[in-house]
């Protein structure tokens, strides 16, 4: 697949415009929030948008394009919730903070549960490696500055690492124990909350 395939006809500029793409993306993660994979078309998703298909198809040309675009939707709105949760978080301690930081990941998992597990998957089918680059660099950012008042003898460099290596921990058991049937919120939490603190404990300044 292409990367013209995947790629949105045209953006949105007034704001008619942007109001009618961002309600088409919008149908498109109710439609799959409801009925998944299954029931997700680009007619379904134009009816419950309000709009024609043809309206539809002047911004995606298939299904695979409307995908990446809520893909990305979400990956900015998770690096922009987690900028705002890290300024709410600079006076409190390092364990105050990481768990803050993991409640909020968790509540943030189970607001669509279905939703994220199917744009899990789609986000390893599709060609989309660059766009998740940019997202996780977006997030390691803001997890080093979080860090930067508790290891501020750290290089920023080192820092970058260290938030690369607390999402991937975090984003790997939050999904493993939100997937279970039902899902174990409170073992996300623990787990998460445990490993992050003992992988950040290796890193404090020695007396």
């Amino acid at each position: 697949m292409s990367q013209n395939q995947i790629s949105p006809r045209k953006l949105p500029v007034q704001a008619r415009a942007r109001a009618t793409w961002e309600a088409i993306v919008e149908a498109a993660a109710q439609l799959l929030s409801a009925s998944g994979l299954a029931g997700f078309n680009t007619n379904a998703v134009a009816m419950r948008a309000g709009v024609s298909v043809g309206t539809l198809y002047q911004y995606f040309p298939n299904k695979d394009a409307l995908m990446v675009a809520l893909i990305a939707r979400e990956q900015a709105a998770r690096a922009d919730a987690l900028g705002r949760i890290v300024e709410s978080v600079e006076e409190e301690t390092l364990e105050k903070g990481v768990t803050i930081l993991i409640d909020a990941s968790v509540a943030g998992e189970q607001e669509r549960p279905q939703l994220s597990r199917i744009l899990d998957q789609e986000e390893a089918r599709l060609p989309v490696s660059g766009l998740l680059r940019s997202s996780h660099a977006a997030l390691d950012a803001h997890i080093a500055r979080f860090l930067q008042p508790h290891f501020s003898m750290v290089p920023e460099c080192k820092r970058q690492e260290m938030g690369r290596t607390m999402r991937v921990i975090a984003r790997a058991l939050i999904d493993d124990a939100i997937n279970l049937d039902p899902p174990d919120t409170e073992r996300a939490r623990f787990e998460s909350r445990t490993a992050i603190l003992g992988y950040l404990d290796k890193h404090r300044p020695q007396p």
